[in-house]
Order: structure tokens, then sequence, then C-alpha cells
């Protein structure tokens, strides 16, 4: 096996903030269902991530690293250990030029290089230490832990409560609309601020807890009137970009398995009273079902 060629020390150490981002893998292959949500699934336990970058050359670093490009990896087809930022830090990986790269002069004296890398496999903690960040619901669902953001941007939840529904052209008349089951699943894009650490524990519980963003838990979800815990999955890969000083900036769509949505009785009883006069009846109601039921 041939040696994997490292980044030659002479260029740039680090790649510019602007324009990076990060996918921790491949999209999973999706199959439609007749009804209930898409079913995910991944091709490979580890498959490989995704990083977009540009990195600031001087006109002779920008010549070491067209000979580097085009000899050590063969016109950019070879694997090469390169540091690159993961949230936390930098983390010297094993990479693969994704497709070719695009020079543009900065200045008399400047070039920018950019391009996107494939990365082997996205650095995480290990499937023991993400094993401690798992805390069960009250139904026994995962759920998001504790260590986490608690809440996620509000600006960026743009709540869609339903798949899309049949339409059939009538011959007479409006168009015929008919919802294909029950309880559609809901989606929205989220956002969160990061700490590094924090980041290190998201990536370890989407890895292993949530096999790769796969599997369905528990978190607080903003639904018009505030959060409430929903049952919740990845629609797709989540990204990762620098934020403001050292915070990471993740942002994802989820989708929901069902929007919250009050039964016809108490929201009958919220359009007739209010929350106003709804929370009057607080006080007797806690006595009934905790004292006078119960005792008889």
């Amino acid at each position: 096996m041939a040696a994997v060629a490292t980044w030659p020390a002479r260029l740039p150490a680090a790649p510019l903030r602007e324009g990076y981002s990060g996918d921790p893998h491949q999209a999973a292959t999706r199959t439609e269902m007749e009804q209930g949500t898409a079913r995910k699934r991944h091709l490979t336990a580890a498959p490989p991530a995704q990083i977009s970058l540009k990195w600031r050359m001087s006109a002779e670093q920008f010549e070491i690293f067209k000979s580097f490009y085009h000899f050590d990896l063969r016109e950019g087809t070879g694997w090469f250990n390169v540091p690159l930022w993961f949230g936390s830090g930098m983390v010297t990986v094993e990479a693969q030029f994704s497709e070719r790269y695009q020079a543009a002069a900065r200045g008399a004296a400047s070039v920018t290089v950019t391009t996107a890398l494939t990365v082997r496999e996205l650095p995480t903690m290990s499937e023991e230490e993400a094993a401690t960040l798992a805390e069960l619901g009250p139904t026994g669902m995962l759920r998001w832990p504790d260590l986490l953001p608690d809440t996620m941007l509000r600006d960026t939840v743009n709540i869609d409560p339903h798949q899309p529904v049949l339409k059939t052209d009538m011959d007479n008349g409006p168009v015929s609309k008919r919802a294909p089951f029950p309880n559609s699943p809901a989606s929205t894009p989220v956002s969160w601020r990061m700490s590094g650490s924090e980041f290190e524990a998201f990536k370890g519980f989407y890895r292993w807890l949530l096999k790769n963003g796969n599997a369905w838990f528990s978190m607080p979800i903003w639904v018009g009137g505030g959060f409430e815990i929903v049952a919740v999955q990845f629609t797709d890969r989540y990204a990762f970009t620098p934020g403001r000083a050292l915070d990471v900036l993740v942002t994802a769509d989820l989708t929901l398995r069902q929007l919250p949505v009050l039964e016809d009785g108490p929201a009958l009883l919220l359009t007739s009273l209010g929350e106003d006069g709804l929370a009057s009846f607080a006080a007797g109601i806690h006595q009934f079902v905790h004292v006078t039921y119960p005792e008889v």
C-alpha cells in the first residue's frame, strides 16, 4: 500500500473561516412510504464526511500547492493527511479532494483556493464515551441530552405542518384535496449555537446513539405557543460552520412524527374561555383529579 501524502508544512496551517462548512456523512438513502415517514438508511456504518473550504495562499505557496496536487496527489486523486477544523479545534485527518479546486486572484500576490474535501470519517468521540450521553424520556424513547442546548435559535424554526396532500383536478368545480393518512409527519429547519465541547457531545450523540441521524428521539420543539416535547428525526445530514468567536453554528432539518394539536374537547374550551378563563379552572381540576377522584 502506498504511503499517504502529508500536507506540506509551507502551505497554510488552517483554512479560512469564510466559506467553511462541513457535513458529517454522505446523504442517506431515503425511501418514501405510502403512510408515515420516509425510511432512511446508510450503505456503510461510517460514511465519509464532506468539508467545503478555502485557503488563502501567497504566490509562492500556490506554486507549492499546484505541484503537491499534480505530482503527490496524482491530480487530486490521492489521499493525504491535512489539518482541518471540526468545531473544538484543528485535527489532522485523512482526506481526498472531492472535486477540482478553483483559484482566484486576491491582490497582486495572493491567491484564494476554493475546493471540497472528502474525509474518511468525521472525528468523533468513541461509542463508549457517547453511551454516557444516553438519556430516556418517560415513554422510553431516547431524548435530547441535558448537556446540549435546551432550545434552538427560534428565528430559524419554520414549521411545515404535514406532507403534501393528494390533489385531483375535477371536470367542474375546485380541485379535490385529501390527506393520504391521518397522522402526517411535519418538518422544520432548526439551528443551534454550540460551544466546542457541546459540539463534541452532539457529534457523539448523532453518530452513535442516533445511528448517523436515523433513530427517533424526543426533544423540545417550538410549536407556536411555546416549546413542547416532540418525537423527531433528522431529515438528512446536519451542517456545521464557524459561529461567533469560538462557537459552532449547527443547522439541520427535523422531521416531527406528528405536530402537537389539541384534541377537540380542550380546543373547544380554549376557544370558548380563552387562556385566562381556562387557567381559572386549573385549581378545581387539580383538586378533582388528584384528591377527590382518588378518594372516591
